[in-house]
């Protein structure tokens, strides 16, 4: 893989407070991964988790691409922030969709090793960078039409952001 392959990272809704709830959403979450959620008083503190500053902590296991946390923090508390941590939230993704081989471009080239991936002809890891950039749908498996996108985006056809 090549350097310099990050990319800003996805966008989250930020947390909205109704009837004292507070809620969170995080977008472009991967299914099947663990994401974590808290809810600090300061979300600018240098150490979150003190007994001071976690107000309420959740753990998830993703279903879809969106993953929505809700907590009451006590009332004594106006300005509680949530937070959510798991793979692409507060990080850059270690990859760029469809950019398959790492050269910070998407190609004609990066779509034949997802292609190559989806008949079972290149093994990435289902964790890897590559497999990562070849699931340009999030689906978990990277398929023909998966390629089918990525070629589409090397000639300007597709956005795959």
């Amino acid at each position: 893989m090549g350097g310099g392959m990050r990319k800003s990272a996805p966008e989250k809704r930020p947390a909205a407070r109704s009837s004292g709830k507070l809620t969170h959403t995080a977008e472009f979450t991967v299914p099947g991964n663990e994401y974590l959620f808290v809810c600090v008083k300061d979300a600018s503190a240098e150490n979150l988790f003190t007994a001071d500053n976690l107000l309420y902590i959740d753990q998830q296991t993703a279903e879809g691409e969106t993953l929505t946390f809700t907590c009451v923090p006590r009332e004594d508390v106006a300005d509680a922030k949530t937070l959510a941590f798991g793979r692409f939230l507060n990080d850059p993704p270690p990859f760029v969709p469809g950019d398959v081989d790492g050269d910070d471009k998407v190609t004609a080239a990066d779509a034949r090793l997802a292609l190559r991936r989806a008949v079972n002809l290149e093994s990435f890891a289902e964790d890897s960078p590559e497999f990562l950039a070849c699931d340009v749908d999030r689906d978990g498996k990277a398929t023909a039409n998966d390629a089918r996108s990525i070629l589409r985006a090397a000639v300007g056809l597709e956005n795959l952001t």
